[in-house]
């Protein structure tokens, strides 16, 4: 039976720490199982906008409570289908449109990102609305490829936001039919290490050393610490010398 090794961390970009902001990143994920005892692999992560008051609130608030009413979902349905991730994502909208009410503010001051996943043993359902992305692969294969291209706005540096339409035109949802042997999510801090934009897939180089020592992990012990050395990795000069945005990454390979 496959089960999930995962590895999730977050770190403030630089310059956040110049300006002391703390990072507006979240992530969040869940592994329960399933009634054949398969391992069921949820997590989402969120960006809060640097514009936005309470991007970084609204962040940690939307992954927490997706992965929860996901879960819930999944307790008494004892499975998922898309349209849950657009009742997910619209009670998700309603109740930051009334956080928002109650503070008397805007409600694009809670503007964040929002991408995840739900794998089960043969399938999975992948949904986005923003940059970041999600980029995984198939059972026997090697090569990590994109579930999509991240979102851009009208301008550059310009993405969506879950609060900025009602209506959820900018969600994407895609269910796929194989077994999912690797996955990782990130935000967009990471894009410019991840991505490789000019052929729009992914930059291989940049997972292959976390993903071989990922799988040769065979303690929870060996495991946490990897997830300790992701973090120094996340907040060391080799990828702030790339970026100055919060980065945030899930990394997660099967046994």
């Amino acid at each position: 039976m496959a089960l999930w090794k995962v590895i999730a961390q977050k770190a403030a970009g630089t310059s956040h720490i110049k300006r002391q902001v703390p990072c507006e990143d979240a992530f969040a994920y869940d592994i329960v199982r399933d009634n054949q005892g398969h391992e069921v692999f949820f997590a989402c992560v969120a960006d809060g906008a640097g514009s936005a008051k309470f991007g970084g609130l609204a962040a940690e608030y939307v992954t927490e409570n997706a992965i929860r009413k996901l879960r819930q979902i999944f307790e008494i349905n004892h499975t998922i289908a898309e349209e849950d991730i657009y009742v997910v994502a619209e009670a998700l909208h309603d109740e930051l449109s009334a956080i928002a009410y109650e503070n008397k503010t805007a409600l694009r001051d809670f503007s964040c990102t929002f991408l995840g996943f739900i794998l089960f043993e043969n399938s999975g359902i992948f949904f986005q609305i923003g940059d970041g992305a999600i980029v995984r692969c198939t059972d026997g294969d090697t090569t990590l490829v994109p579930v999509y291209w991240p979102q851009t706005g009208e301008y550059q540096n310009m993405t969506n936001f879950l609060v900025q339409d009602k209506k959820l035109g900018n969600l994407w949802i895609r269910t796929t039919s194989d077994k999912t042997s690797k996955v990782a999510v990130f935000t967009d801090g990471l894009q410019n290490m991840a991505l490789a934009h000019d052929t729009q897939s992914v930059h291989q180089p940049f997972f292959i050393n976390m993903m071989r020592h990922l799988e040769s992990a065979q303690t929870p012990e060996s495991v946490a610490l990897f997830n300790q050395k992701l973090l120094l990795f996340l907040e060391g000069e080799q990828v702030n010398s790339r970026t100055d945005d919060d980065k945030t990454l899930i990394l997660a390979s099967r046994f």
